[in-house]
């Protein structure tokens, strides 16, 4: 019967393999943090149009007096079987660019609901409690189509709501850019990059330690030969046969 053998994992290309995923995890988390932290956003609020493009990285700060929160136009849902578990992002519809000439949407999570409603209630006035000044840093991403949508549905409302003109989904388009801006919180750069460290560590110990595993002592003969197990200088028992040791033994001979 043919027996398979499994095969030994190799510890060194699991080491290689660990180390490339966290060389991978400190790009991400560095090149994003050198984004944020090296003067490279482009201010939100006096930048043109045409410096915003996908990946561009961007500061905006939001009070509700120069720069308004109009409100929420998407947001994402976590369920189970169907049913609502949690809100973790939403998206709201910001001014743009100097003089606040476009729209364009700001993905926030959970954790700054509370400070964007604050900014959204004193934007329409409808608080007297002037809110504390929200500074952010983001990346522009493009926006999906279902998004899209959403995003022009508010304005259309919003502009019917202001000016009771219905507008074209075709005249709406101008108004604002048709992406989003991806908010960067300090772990979502600190995370990659205290991974990526664990992960580089994890792989310099299993190298090290095949390595040692490398150097086991193993069983060999005596360099030097077997010692003499009698404390005589010769065999009694050279030259006999099995039998004759037996019968030596039997009758108690000594020596």
């Amino acid at each position: 019967m043919n027996v398979k053998q499994k095969r030994k994992a190799n510890p060194i290309l699991s080491a290689v393999i660990l180390a490339i995923i966290g060389v991978i995890f400190l790009i991400v988390g560095i090149a994003t943090l050198i984004g944020v932290k090296a003067n490279k956003a482009v201010d939100l609020a006096t930048c043109s149009g045409s410096d915003i493009d996908e990946g561009t990285y961007v500061s905006v700060d939001l009070d509700g007096d120069t720069t308004y929160v109009y409100g929420c136009y998407a947001e994402m849902q976590e369920t189970r079987y169907g049913i609502f578990k949690r809100s973790t992002d939403k998206y709201y519809l910001i001014d743009a660019c100097e003089g606040a000439e476009y729209f364009i949407g700001i993905k926030v999570s959970s954790s700054l609901y509370d400070e964007m409603e604050d900014i959204y209630d004193y934007t329409y006035s409808t608080s007297s409690n002037a809110p504390e000044t929200l500074h952010l840093v983001g990346k522009v991403r493009s926006q999906s189509d279902e998004a899209t949508s959403y995003m022009e549905d508010f304005i259309l409302d919003f502009y019917y709501w202001l000016t009771g003109y219905t507008f074209s989904s075709g005249e709406i388009s101008d108004y604002y850019l048709p992406y989003y801006i991806d908010v960067i919180t300090p772990g979502d750069y600190l995370g990659p990059i205290i991974i990526g460290f664990i992960l580089l560590i994890i792989a310099a110990l299993i190298i090290i330690l095949s390595a040692r595993k490398k150097n086991n002592v193993t069983y060999t003969q005596p360099a030097g030969g077997y010692t003499n197990p009698y404390p005589y200088t010769e065999n009694p028992y050279a030259g006999m046969d099995m039998g004759q040791i037996d019968d030596t033994q039997n009758n108690g001979t000594t020596f």
